[in-house]
C-alpha cells in the first residue's frame, strides 16, 4: 500500500482501544506526530 501511496513512511492507526489509556492521551500523541510531520491524516 505504501508503494501505491508513494510513501516510504510508517502507517499509524488505532486498531485496538485500551480502556486503561485515556483517548485524550492517544489523540494527543497523534497530534504530536502530526506537528512533527511524521503523521498525515488521509481522507
Amino acid at each position: 500500500m505504501l508503494k501505491r501511496l508513494q510513501s516510504t513512511g510508517s502507517t499509524y492507526y488505532i486498531s485496538i482501544v485500551d480502556p486503561e489509556v485515556p483517548i485524550e492521551d492517544v489523540v494527543g500523541t497523534i497530534k504530536d506526530l502530526v506537528d512533527k510531520g511524521k503523521y498525515c491524516i488521509m481522507d
